[in-house]
C-alpha cells in the first residue's frame, strides 16, 4: 500500500494522537521517528516541522479521517503551502476530500453543490449566495465538457482560484 511506503519512507511521522499511530506503525514493522501533533502543541511544533521540510519528507497522520478536516492538520497543511513545501495527499475513498484538504482553504466546513444551473440568472444568484457563504464550497462550474470547471472558492475571497480543471463529459 502507498500509504505505508510512505511512511516507512518519510524522515519523520507528524502524528495527532502518537500512540494509536504507534500501533500501526509497530504491525507494520515501520520504525520512522514520531512526534505528537495537535491542538495543544501545534503553535510550537509547526515550525519545528517546517525546519525538518527542509531537508525531508514529513507524513502527518490523523487520529480519524483525513487529515486537515476538522483537526489541527490544516494548519500545518497551510503552514507548509505558505512555506513553498508541496502537500501531497494519500487519497482514502474520496479524491474530493484530498482535493480540499491540499488546497489550504479552512475544512472545519465545507459545501459540495456538484453542477451550476445552466439560466445564467440563477448561476449568479448561485455565485452571490456562495461568495457570501462563510464555508469552503466545492462545485463544477458547467454542465458541458467545454466549460466543465471544477474550483474552491475559499470563504468569503472575492477572487475564486482555480485548483484543478479537467475536461468531463456530461452528468446524465
Amino acid at each position: 500500500m502507498r500509504a505505508l511506503r510512505v511512511l516507512r519512507e518519510v524522515r519523520l511521522i507528524a502524528a495527532e494522537d502518537t500512540r494509536t499511530t504507534q500501533i500501526l506503525l509497530r504491525n507494520y514493522g515501520i520504525n520512522t521517528r514520531i512526534v505528537s501533533y495537535n491542538e495543544h502543541n501545534m503553535d510550537h511544533r509547526t515550525p519545528q516541522l517546517l525546519a525538518t521540510m527542509k531537508t525531508g519528507d514529513v507524513a502527518l497522520v490523523s487520529e480519524a479521517g483525513t487529515p486537515g478536516v476538522s483537526d489541527p492538520g490544516h494548519e500545518l497543511i497551510a503552514a507548509t503551502i505558505a512555506a513553498g513545501h508541496s502537500v501531497v495527499p494519500i487519497p482514502g475513498p474520496s479524491a474530493l476530500i484530498a482535493a480540499l484538504v491540499t488546497s489550504g482553504l479552512p475544512m472545519r466546513q465545507f459545501t459540495f453543490l456538484g453542477f451550476l444551473s445552466r439560466r445564467p440568472a440563477e448561476r449568479r444568484r448561485a455565485l452571490a449566495q456562495i461568495a457570501a457563504s462563510a464555508v469552503a464550497v466545492w462545485l463544477s462550474a458547467g454542465n458541458s465538457p467545454r466549460c466543465s470547471r471544477r474550483f474552491s472558492v475559499a470563504p468569503r475571497q472575492k477572487r475564486l482560484p482555480t485548483f484543478r480543471t479537467h475536461a468531463a463529459s456530461s452528468p446524465s
